[in-house]
């Protein structure tokens, strides 16, 4: 794995992310954000569930839910593995080969280094295994003009994720080198943000308030004490995240944050004087 000053230097002019480092993680996931910060936990988080207008999204996981770094980046690597066989059989082939791998061989296949002590390998392969059993539920409420129940919905694994965002695995790199679950959540946010966007032609400047990111980052807010006390942890995550999409801006303001898109997405932060 390259230094964070090395990455941090080769994603800055990156407008076009080579090919060598495209990979996929599911959107479902990404909005809202209900996967664990912390890797590590005193009591496992086997359910979660998060309600909005548009739709219920549940997470259940007897191992635990896969949290953290390792979490986010062990669903992104099965993600990866899984789109590539988009439209073709063997999945289940390529799962078995994959958990015949050594724990160590894992690691450095999903991290891109080499791991540095037996709790951090076992902390990790938690993580890469339970990513894999985790069930998903998403009830869409309104589905080509139909309303759904959850009576109708039925829970589903990574493997049958159908619909996922591309994204730079060096970013998840140097934001796993920086710590910061947070930083990767915003980073796959922004990242699909920066996606629509391009999508609709849109090269105007969104407004997006913090009641947005409150909802999206909910297991981030539930543990902090105040609007204030989120909000400087946001600011803090992004100051890492700006290097991983270079070709966006993004400007915080206090009621929320200015954010334009760009080919694969954010320029140096800029706080509101």
């Amino acid at each position: 794995m390259k230094s964070a000053s090395e990455l941090i230097r080769e994603l800055s002019f990156c407008e076009d992310v080579p090919k060598k480092y495209i990979a996929y993680y599911p959107t479902v996931l990404i909005d809202p954000v209900l996967l664990p910060l912390h890797q590590k936990q005193t009591v496992p988080i086997t359910w979660a569930e998060k309600e909005n207008a548009r739709r219920t999204l549940k997470l259940e996981c007897e191992s635990g839910i896969p949290g953290g770094t390792f979490g986010r980046m062990s669903i992104c690597y099965w993600q990866t593995q899984f789109t590539k066989l988009e439209k073709t059989t063997g999945i289940e082939e390529v799962i078995e080969e994959e958990l015949k791998k050594s724990q160590r061989q894992a690691f450095f296949d999903v991290v891109g280094r080499e791991q540095s002590g037996s709790s951090q390998l076992t902390s990790f392969y938690s993580s890469f295994r339970s990513a894999l059993d985790m069930k998903i539920s998403n009830e869409e409420r309104f589905t080509a003009a139909k309303m759904y129940t959850k009576g109708t919905t039925k829970p589903f694994s990574i493997s049958d994720v159908k619909k996922s965002m591309p994204v730079d695995s060096r970013a998840l790199q140097l934001l796993f080198q920086r710590r910061s679950p947070l930083g990767i959540d915003l980073y796959l946010f922004l990242n699909m943000k920066a996606y629509s966007m391009n999508k609709e032609g849109n090269n105007e400047s969104n407004f997006i308030p913090w009641a947005i990111f409150e909802a999206v980052f909910h297991s981030q807010r539930s543990k902090c004490k105040n609007l204030y006390e989120f909000k400087a942890k946001v600011i803090k995550a992004l100051r890492h995240v700006i290097y991983c999409l270079p070709t966006c801006s993004i400007k915080v303001k206090e009621k929320g944050i200015a954010f334009r898109s760009g080919k694969t997405a954010v320029q140096p932060l800029q706080l509101a004087s």
